[in-house]
């Protein structure tokens, strides 16, 4: 199974216990702590979207290697790289739940 398969198929997974708008999947490369991946999964709109290139801050980072859970309202949404933002936007998104 390929990365984009695999991500197929946890969104679905995912989407049948939470019955959630949209899944997203970032990869973070251990060595330069840069994002090497994005996969968006909007399957009521624009469906499965890979390789989105998108920086993160480094506060983003700290989160993730902490694995610190949080809820992001549209303010923090707003904060979001512009390559997601514009995909969240024109799917009317309006907050999340990041479980890193």
């Amino acid at each position: 199974m390929d990365v984009n398969e695999l991500f197929r198929s946890a969104s679905a997974s995912i989407r049948k216990y939470f019955a959630n708008d949209f899944t997203g999947f970032w990869l973070i490369d251990k060595q330069s702590n840069k994002l090497e991946c994005v996969v968006l999964d909007f399957p009521g709109g624009k469906g499965f979207l890979a390789d989105i290139a998108a920086e993160v801050t480094d506060h983003d980072l700290e989160r993730m290697r902490t694995r610190t859970p949080a809820i992001r309202s549209q303010q923090d949404i707003d904060k979001l790289p512009p390559a997601v933002l514009e995909r969240l936007k024109a799917e009317s998104i309006v907050a999340l739940a990041d479980a890193p």
